[in-house]
């Protein structure tokens, strides 16, 4: 009888452990767009998965085919074949934590990040060479960045209150760093400036309160206009 029982428990468990394994993330959202097309699948578990070719569409900030389901949205990853992220993709979504990119993607577009309030991980691809204004404007967990080697400007405002960023990679090859760019990444404490670099614009580091030391490039000659306002620990 005792065998008989643990049997029959046996089996309860073997049949719960397959039912298990069976399990998948439910569907909650999906569509498609474009030429390649891409398409987009979302489902409860907050993964937003992007596959096909191209460029995505840009966007204004509510047309987004996911608009409705932004804070639902934790993780992203982005297939290969797919070159581009337009403006506004990502904007605004407030429970993101990390993007996967492909090795070929070439374009961040205006505001894709903006206001991700709890992205932490993302490591962009040296295939890109243009990130846009406000891309990750507001991404006050963002702690590290490595700019993509491809890359030849940071864009105005590119990083704008990023309060956490504490380390910022800027690589040989950069020209050119826009108006504000670091502006309010009140946690930077140092920054080095590749010799590449000809050109800052202003108040690229006004309210870095943490920022002790600088690197500049050898050839530079002027430093505008409140590059360093309310820097108050330099």
């Amino acid at each position: 009888m005792k065998r008989f029982r643990l049997l029959i428990v046996s089996f309860i468990a073997l049949m719960l452990c397959a039912s298990a394994s069976c399990v998948s993330a439910a569907v909650i959202g999906s569509g498609e767009w474009g030429a390649g097309p891409i398409s987009w699948v979302l489902d409860d578990g907050g993964t937003l998965t992007l596959t096909g070719s191209g460029e995505m569409p840009d966007y204004a900030s509510i047309q987004v085919p996911w608009d409705k389901m932004r804070d639902q949205i934790r993780t992203v990853k982005i297939g290969d074949g797919i070159t581009g992220i337009g403006n506004n993709c990502f904007l605004k979504c407030g429970n993101l934590t990390s993007v996967t990119m492909p090795a070929g993607l070439t374009r961040i577009g205006n505001s894709a990040f903006e206001f991700c309030g709890k992205l932490t991980g993302i490591s962009v691809p040296d295939s890109v060479t243009f990130i846009d204004q406000y891309a990750f404007h507001g991404c006050g967990s963002l702690t590290a960045f490595r700019i993509p080697a491809g890359l030849k400007k940071i864009e105005d405002s590119c990083f704008y209150d990023c309060s956490g960023l504490v380390s910022i990679t800027i690589p040989e090859g950069v020209t050119k760093i826009g108006d504000l760019a670091f502006n309010g990444c009140s946690a930077l404490k140092s920054i080095s400036i590749p010799d590449s670099v000809t050109g800052i614009g202003s108040g690229v580091f006004s309210n870095c309160s943490a920022l002790t030391a600088v690197k500049f490039p050898a050839g530079l000659k002027k430093i505008t206009h409140e590059m360093f306002y309310n820097c108050t620990s330099l």
